[in-house]
């Protein structure tokens, strides 16, 4: 879809119920299950390995996941282009939380907090609850090849009330992000694909695979906590979990940077196999997936 194409499709379901929105979105993935053969097969793939199965031949049970992978992303999708600014207290009195307590403890100490994400149920939605309590939130976006998807995201996810700061590898970025910490903002993070082929090879399902070492390398530069956050979509809302990860200090920065990923793709693995058919990821993710080249967000 382009750009135009979703704003023609929030302006649709802007006006209708939340529930109905959910339900139209996951006949939509539907649709785009029978339709994207590529898209079908890598995720069958993908649930093949978090089930421990062999990611070249996906068992009818890794199928039917795929197929619910698909659904998942289309209710994803349709929350976000219904979504409006006033709608935040009503998302937010459906939130759930389970480790809130971290995100509590880092405000309280005053040095900013990191939020490392996977594609996990609905992690836009994730920005929400720290700008209901008052923190400033600044999400780190990808660059997409169409001009306007970009401009569409970022303007969606202004009218949060999130600042955003596209991926890339300058500086300015990096120090706008240490200043932004030092003021007790959050900095939130998308952090399973590597889109900028910056990344650092890190162990995933059984596989070496390439992960963005920006959160470790943030929280390491920073002293600011890090925390892996999944926003999983419930029946009634969404359901929050927050995990903190360790992050070493050592006499090698970039060393103790890389651990701090390996152990964040660690919370991941375990986010994703507490409900995989919430990973949203249809790209090639490993170099044994067809079609895979590190960095690559094709």
């Amino acid at each position: 879809m382009s750009g135009r194409a979703f704003r023609l499709a929030s302006g649709a379901l802007a006006g209708l119920p939340l529930p109905m929105a959910r339900r139209l979105g996951s006949l939509g993935g539907r649709r785009a299950h029978d339709r994207d053969e590529r898209r079908r097969h890598m995720a069958e793939r993908h649930m093949a390995r978090v089930l421990g199965g062999d990611p070249d031949h996906p068992d009818a049970r890794a199928r039917e996941m795929a197929l619910r992978v698909f659904e998942l992303y289309g209710v994803y999708l349709a929350e976000t282009l219904w979504f409006r600014e006033r709608r935040i207290e009503e998302v937010a009195a459906g939130f759930a939380f389970d480790g809130l307590e971290h995100f509590d403890a880092a405000v309280a100490a005053g040095r900013g907090v990191i939020l490392a994400l996977p594609h996990v149920g609905n992690w836009e939605f994730a920005a929400i609850h720290p700008l209901r309590v008052g923190v400033r939130l600044i999400a780190v976006a990808e660059n997409l090849p169409d001009s306007d998807m970009t401009e569409w995201y970022r303007q969606m996810r202004a009218r949060m009330g999130i600042d955003i700061e596209l991926a890339g590898t300058e500086r300015a970025g990096t120090r706008r992000l240490l200043s932004a910490l030092e003021e007790n903002a959050a900095v939130a993070l998308v952090s399973d694909r590597d889109v900028t082929g910056t990344g650092v090879g890190v162990p995933f399902f059984g596989e070496t695979t390439s992960m963005p070492i920006g959160p470790g390398a943030l929280a390491r530069l920073s002293g600011a906590p890090l925390l892996a956050v999944a926003c999983y979509l419930a029946p009634a809302g969404h359901r929050f979990v927050l995990r903190p990860v360790e992050v070493p200090v050592t006499a090698d920065r970039r060393a103790d940077a890389v651990a701090a990923v390996a152990a964040l793709a660690g919370e991941f693995e375990g986010f994703i196999r507490r409900d995989p058919t919430q990973w949203h990821v249809l790209q090639p993710h490993w170099p044994s997936d067809p079609g895979w080249r590190w960095g690559s967000p094709a």
